[in-house]
């Protein structure tokens, strides 16, 4: 996992955003005698101050100093004796025009912001968000511009530790508004750098490169040397995202140099841990394992609990790639223990995923398998978090509005009864005045009384019955609602088995891209991969790549239940048949998904159309097969088209042998596989289907992006074009450059 570096500039620190404490930190354990010296001159004027704003003003002082080297629970101490005599002062105060009030508050807002930071170090992100919340509200009753930016810095990057993108998002956005009205540069670029990192975690590549880049050009014009290292390193780390090796090595450098230049020890163990990770990818083992404990060395000496959850979980990465199993194992549970007691959910993810894998491959499989629903579920929790808590609020308005209705319903009854022990009250005076009288009435009406309310309690007892039976249908079929959103849920897991992970495509074919969009929960469209070792002699010397994508009959579970079938016959025919040619593999796979199909007593047509690609890198050969997809592809900035065979992988009326295409191997050719789903989507001004005319177009205009550039302008022109129309089908595009 690589490092994003947060920014701060030299000033007091409750004047820096969460966002630009890590410099801050260790700038502050430099300065540490000098501080002391302030500390000491602070004691002493508060042994003397009277009760007044002097001394809140010393007491939220010294909160700060002692937060800036790293003594946190003197910090929280002082902050506490700040909140204490503030709320003595304000008894008398309470204007938010006083000046007294104002100070107060200020200092306040001051000593909750330090104790957030404090609490924000030691990985306690909940207390660390309660304080600078209470900070935030503070300067909003303010209106403190400067101080609200800082607050929405402080809980953006503690949104951003836990692995809420959405809300760290939102709040970098709102410190960059707040600086921006205060033309505040620093400001301005520490939240750009912010934003970077949250896009960057989400591999949104384009936006994160441009954040960062506006970052670093203010903190050159303003002669920031912290700013400029840690925007190198980011950018280091999207280059580092698209596979660009050698310019990521070249921002990772440049970074480091300032570091080391400053003596900001985080930092340096950042890019250590950001230049590991390259020469791994690079097969320079010995550096990579080199730099990962020097990493690993300087976090620990700065108590750096995140760094050092994140720098286990690399060694164990490393250890696994390795085939040293024991060694993966012990580093990636150091790690999530480290990830776990601080809360960092996303630093939880990838220990887990080690694990399971390490599990899996010494044949312990329970634990493999507990590991990787771990895995799972944390993976989903980040990414659902928002809908869950959204479920919650609309449960407990459901449970207030339920019991509100329940309170009138016992209201309305007393107020019944109340009314039926009133009348009868009067019946029976009525009765004694007129007994005689009226004696025959009064036993008619009794009857008639008798009879209503045995009528009324039949009936009230039939509704009650209706009620129940209502009640267990409504809750027979939630019950089986849920059982089948949870069955299809997995479904979806065991799809995504089957389908290769974009690591690995990337692994083999790094430029290139992967749009997977389906309807549903599951698809019936699938991307797939496999390679073929090609041997010389005794020796392995390269491989044939493998690639398609596959659109299965239907969508939803049906076209899953399919794809797996389909995904299946493909690996059987290159796997177990041994065959290399793009045709003949079709048509082995043809073979295979009928004879599954003939095994049911009713009649099955369901099948696939698929574009098969096949790169032979040593031999510098590419071959191609179709079933109704065609292939297309840009040479010399040309897109051609090679049309398939018009019959699908199924059963049809008359089979015929699929064509093998081969063509000319030429550097910086792109290939696009896909299946219909985005020529086939409604929208637009008028409402009408996308067309192929107009996506190969939109691929022409972007041919100069790279690949992972191109994915997101694609995904985004389809999202706009769909507006709020439904989805009508799965989409499956890949893109690979040579």
């Amino acid at each position: 996992m690589r490092i994003n570096q947060y920014t701060c500039k030299l000033k007091s620190i409750w004047e820096n955003p969460i966002s630009t404490f890590i410099f801050c930190f260790i700038i502050a354990a430099k300065l540490s005698f000098s501080q002391q010296n302030k500390i000491d001159s602070l004691l002493v004027l508060v042994k003397k101050d009277k009760a007044d704003t002097s001394k809140i003003i010393h007491l939220s002082n010294l909160c700060g100093l002692y937060m800036k080297v790293g003594e946190y629970d003197s910090s929280r101490h002082f902050g506490n004796s700040t909140f204490q005599l503030a709320s003595i002062i304000l008894k008398d105060h309470t204007s938010n025009t006083d000046p007294v009030y104002i100070v107060t508050k200020k200092s306040v807002a001051r000593a909750y912001h330090c104790i957030g930071f404090g609490y924000y170090i030691e990985g306690d992100y909940n207390k660390a968000l309660e304080n600078h919340f209470a900070a935030l509200e503070i300067r909003k009753n303010l209106s403190d511009k400067k101080g609200l930016a800082l607050s929405y810095g402080n809980i953006g990057g503690n949104y951003y530790a836990q692995g809420n993108y959405t809300k760290a998002l939102e709040n970098h956005m709102l410190a960059l508004e707040n600086y921006e009205a205060l033309e505040d540069k620093q400001g301005v670029a520490n939240s750009y750098n912010n934003i970077g990192n949250v896009y960057n975690d989400q591999r949104y590549n384009s936006l994160a490169l441009k954040n960062y880049s506006l970052a670093l050009k203010l903190y050159e014009e303003i002669g920031d040397k912290t700013g400029i290292s840690s925007a190198y390193n980011n950018i280091g780390n999207v280059y580092a995202n698209q596979n660009l090796n050698e310019k990521a090595l070249d921002n990772y450098f440049a970074s480091l140099k300032i570091k080391e230049e400053l003596g900001d020890k985080m930092g340096i163990a950042q890019c250590y841990g950001n230049l590991a990770i390259i020469y791994e990818r690079k097969n320079d083992r010995e550096k990579a394992l080199e730099s990962y404990f020097a990493s690993l060395k300087l976090f620990e000496e700065i108590e750096d609990k995140r760094g050092t959850a994140i720098s286990y979980g690399n060694i164990g990465g490393f250890y696994l790639e390795k085939k040293d199993y024991p060694l993966a194992i012990k580093y990636s549970k150091a790690a999530l223990a480290i990830a776990t007691e601080i809360g960092a959910r996303e630093q939880q993810k990838e220990p887990y995923q080690i694990l399971s894998k390490a599990y899996a491959l010494t044949n312990n499989y329970k634990l493999a398998y507990e590991y990787n629903q771990l895995f799972s579920d944390t993976k989903d929790s980040l990414y659902n978090e928002e809908s869950s808590k959204k479920i919650t609020e609309l449960n407990v308005r459901y449970e207030n509005e339920k019991r509100e209705q329940q309170i009138k319903l016992i209201k309305t009854e007393q107020e019944k009864e109340r009314a039926i022990a009133l009348a009868e009250s009067k019946k029976q005076k009525l009765f004694l005045i007129l007994v005689t009288a009226i004696a025959i009435a009064i036993a008619i009406i009794a009857l008639i009384v008798f009879r209503s309310l045995r009528v009324t309690k039949n009936q009230k007892q039939i509704i009650e019955l209706q009620k129940n039976e209502v009640s267990q249908q409504k809750d027979l079929i939630e019950t089986h609602q849920k059982e089948i959103i949870d069955s299809i849920t997995y479904a979806k897991r065991l799809q995504e088995a089957i389908m290769p992970p974009i690591e690995l495509i990337r692994k083999h074919l790094p430029q290139s891209f992967v749009l997977y969009k389906p309807k549903d929960i599951v698809a019936g469209d699938f991307y797939w991969m496999e390679t073929v070792p090609l041997f010389s002699g005794n020796k392995e010397k390269d491989e044939l790549i493998f690639i398609a994508a596959a659109d299965c009959t239907g969508h939803g579970v049906p076209g899953a239940m399919v794809s797996v079938v389909c995904s299946n016959a493909l690996n059987r025919a290159i796997k177990e048949f041994n065959l290399k040619e793009t045709g003949i593999i079709l048509d082995k796979t043809r073979e295979l998904v009928i004879e599954t199909f003939e095994k049911s007593k009713s009649e099955v047509k369901d099948g696939m159309d698929i574009s098969l690609l096949c790169i032979d890198k040593k031999n510098k050969k590419i071959s191609w097969s179709g079933a109704n997809n065609p292939l297309w592809y840009i040479q010399n900035n040309e897109l051609k088209e090679i049309k398939a065979n018009k019959q699908s992988i199924g059963a049809t009326d008359l089979l015929k042998p699929f064509t093998t295409h081969h063509l000319e191997f030429i550097e910086n050719s792109s290939f696009y596989l896909f299946t219909d789903g985005l020529a086939d989507q409604f929208g637009g001004p008028t409402g009408k289907k996308f067309k192929h005319k107009q996506f190969s177009d939109l691929i022409i205009k972007n041919n100069n992006l790279t690949q992972f550039e191109q994915s997101e302008v694609i995904e985004k022109t389809f999202i706009d074009w769909k507006g709020k129309i439904e989805q009508v089908d799965d989409v499956c595009i890949i893109g690979i450059k040579l």
